[in-house]
Parts: structure tokens; C-alpha cells; sequence
């Protein structure tokens, strides 16, 4: 049984519609756990350990984005030819023709956020303001 380590590294597209939101999140966390190898993900400048579904999210990567993915261990050449699978194939998800334009998207914090997370943060800070007004 061998136990030599290697590091490898991939650059990879996002291409489904909406980036790497909760479910594609999930399932990019799910599938690498499969592996023993150590796998991050880089967005601008951010690294993301690929095993934690908040890390990734924290990323904020809008579609049309290029990551970084790396593992590093015994396994690592699957890992990322397996992860990379998983981006080719959208997550599952649609795919739209153009990029991410900036009349569906707003920039903040050297970020370009979707605007249905946009929708949906402004949703609960509603909720929110909302609920401390009722319970005051």
C-alpha cells in the first residue's frame, strides 16, 4: 500500500445559472468527503476547505467564475478529476448562455453577488426588522 501524497490543482468554470449556492454547495461538500485527500477551493483570493458547505458559501462565486480547486493526498488526482465531472455537468443545474450580467447582479465588497441572493438577504433583514419591531 502506498503512501505517497500528491498535490494537484485544477482551474474550473462555474457554469450553472445561479454559481455555487446551497445545493451545489452541498453537493460539491458530499462528494468531496468521498475522498481522504485534503481538496480547497479558491475564489478571489479566498480559500475554501471543500469539505465545509459554509466555507464554500462564504466564497460568494457567481456563475462564470473560475476556481481553483486543489487536493492534496493519495487520492488526489481522482478527487479532482471527479470534482471537475461535477462543474462540467453544472451541478445538475441550468445553464444559461451568457455570464452573469450586471443587470442580474450587483456588486459589493469586491463581490458580484446574484441578484436572487441579494432578493433574498434583503427578504430577511425584513423578517428581521420586522419580528424586533413586533416583539418591542
Amino acid at each position: 500500500m502506498s503512501t505517497t501524497r500528491t498535490h494537484r490543482r485544477t482551474r474550473l468554470i462555474v457554469s450553472n445559472e445561479i454559481g455555487l449556492h446551497a445545493r451545489p454547495a452541498a453537493m460539491l461538500v458530499k462528494l468531496a468527503r468521498t475522498f481522504e485527500a485534503e481538496v480547497v477551493i479558491e475564489y478571489d483570493g479566498q480559500k475554501a476547505n471543500a469539505k465545509s458547505v459554509m466555507g464554500i458559501l462564504a466564497l460568494c462565486v457567481p456563475q462564470g467564475a473560475e476556481v481553483i480547486v486543489s487536493a492534496d493526498g493519495r487520492d488526489a488526482a481522482k478527487a479532482l478529476q471527479t470534482i471537475g465531472v461535477l462543474f462540467q455537468n453544472a451541478f445538475d443545474e441550468p445553464v444559461s448562455e451568457s455570464v452573469v450580467s450586471p443587470a442580474t447582479s450587483v456588486q459589493s465588497a469586491g463581490h458580484t453577488w446574484p441578484w436572487a441572493w441579494v432578493e433574498s438577504a434583503r427578504a430577511l433583514s425584513a423578517v428581521s426588522r420586522a419580528s424586533k419591531v413586533s416583539s418591542a
